[in-house]
């Protein structure tokens, strides 16, 4: 009799099927049945290279579902469903075959509720490689899991894993390229802390000419690049190993960004350049990856956003932020916001009296949103512009107690700054040459690195897939790691 192991809506089945002993597998009238494998059982060395055939019966119709040899194959995958009974049979006459695979109910191909991803995403991967290996065993049939199904256990998968499985088949190919099944799962990769060289030889535009690229910025998994010896920028996937090159911004350019939009995922750059005749004037362009062809100035708010001081910018992951630089005073009070999603600038008016020495306040990334620390006591007093579009800043300030003080040895010389908050952690650095990782719940340091900021630099990202118009393979010289 089939042994059944309940899993919620799917039930793992398992049959021994002896030699000259069919058995008919009832499925009942509101599941589906899968058979994923069939494997020897009771394998002696005194049988030798025995070939067994397997057959299936449905209805008056008997197929060879494949072949095993006890000393060369002894498993092979399936991976067919069923609506109604079946009989199974081989013909070792001196030992046994199991064939197992899931049962389901029906509701399950067509509603969202999902199996449990760890029971399915073997039998499901290895069924897809060896039935491209193995076209002779395949027998055309109705694919075990629904379209929704398949998506959503991929989705969960290691990114190069995936790259790897776009060979599988055709609709695996289209579905892991496809721009929805991307965005999912880039929100389900974990976040990574990457201490990594800021370096990377690679040619240039030409194909030909050796340069290094030095990375400038980062977001959502690629990386922003530029020459040394061109001074061309340009986008690479460390991932996907492609890159696209990007027209020239104007002249006087000295700072560029990389940015994706949250409603729209469409990636755009922002360049800051200075006007040469007028040195103390600088200005914006933006590029928008797969719609634009060259760069488009915006239009500034006043003229007072011209002088802002380039060492006081901050960038997250939707805007840049900067202050006005219109007066003496080590904190300003407005602060000036463009919006790169719809290309538009706000200005916010800082809260006065937060703070008990403008001269220790420093500005920093706090999940995602512009934010000003003050560190007093073993205290980090915070103040977050909630929704720079709105004006909103945090109600009060918020106070996030330090407990690592005696750990670490704070003194007036050994300057201590934080540097971002990301999930609950917050990022210090320390002297400018190592950094350590804070969990406010906790109250732990989780992490401590080292930073050189000569060759290496160390930053946040997620792996991605995500591709543009135009990429190319990454072409490495000769000689160089690819890691």
């Amino acid at each position: 009799m089939p042994k059944f192991q309940s899993m919620s809506s799917m039930e793992f089945w398992c049959v021994e099927i002896k030699g000259g002993e069919p058995l008919k597998v009832e499925i009942g009238c509101d599941k589906i049945l899968h058979l994923a494998q069939a494997s020897l059982h009771a394998l002696k060395k005194d049988h030798g290279d025995v070939s067994v055939s397997l057959f299936l019966k449905t209805g008056n119709q008997v197929v060879v579902l494949g072949n095993l040899c006890i000393g060369k194959q002894h498993q092979v995958f399936v991976d067919l469903v069923f609506e109604k009974e079946i009989e199974l049979s081989h013909n070792w006459k001196d030992g046994s075959v199991h064939f197992c695979g899931y049962k389901f109910y029906k509701q399950l191909a067509t509603t969202n509720k999902r199996p449990a991803r760890s029971l399915c995403v073997k039998e499901m991967l290895e069924a897809g490689f060896e039935n491209k290996r193995k076209k002779d065993y395949v027998l055309k049939a109705v694919p075990f899991f629904p379209n929704e199904i398949i998506f959503e256990i991929l989705s969960w998968l290691p990114a190069e894993y995936l790259l790897k499985f776009k060979c599988v088949c055709k609709e695996w190919y289209y579905l892991i390229q496809d721009s929805n099944f991307i965005k999912v799962h880039f929100s389900r990769t974990p976040l990574l802390m990457v201490y990594d060289e800021e370096k990377r030889v690679g040619f240039g535009i030409s194909g030909t000419i050796q340069e290094t690229f030095i990375r400038v910025d980062h977001i959502s998994g690629v990386i922003l690049e530029k020459g040394d010896l061109s001074h061309k920028y340009r986008i690479r996937n460390p991932i996907t190993r492609q890159i696209l090159f990007l027209p020239d911004p104007c002249n006087g350019t000295v700072e560029v960004s990389i940015y994706r939009c949250q409603s729209t995922y469409e990636f755009k750059l922002v360049s800051i350049y200075r006007d040469e005749k007028r040195s103390s004037m600088q200005g914006f362009e933006i590029f928008t990856i797969d719609r634009d062809d060259e760069w488009r100035p915006l239009k500034l708010p006043s003229s007072q956003v011209c002088r802002m001081d380039l060492e006081m910018l901050r960038k997250t992951r939707q805007a840049i932020y900067y202050d006005d630089g219109s007066d003496d005073s080590d904190l300003y009070s407005d602060v000036y916001c463009l919006d790169v999603e719809s290309e538009c600038f706000f200005i916010n008016v800082l809260p006065q009296g937060l703070f008990s020495d403008s001269n220790k306040v420093l500005a920093l990334d706090w999940d995602g949103c512009l934010a000003y620390a003050e560190i007093v006591e073993e205290k980090l007093n915070v103040i977050i512009l909630e929704d720079f579009r709105k004006h909103k800043w945090s109600q009060r300030k918020i106070i996030v107690p330090l407990t690592f003080f005696n750990e670490i040895q704070i003194t007036e010389d050994n300057f201590l700054a934080p540097v971002i908050f990301i999930s609950n952690k917050l990022y210090f650095l320390i002297l400018e040459d190592k950094l350590f990782v804070y969990d406010i719940q906790t109250r732990q340091i989780t992490e401590r690195k080292p930073v050189s900021w000569e060759d290496k630099s160390l930053y946040t990202t997620r792996h991605s897939l995500v591709t543009f118009k135009g990429m190319q393979p990454e072409k490495i010289p000769q000689g160089v790691d690819l890691a």
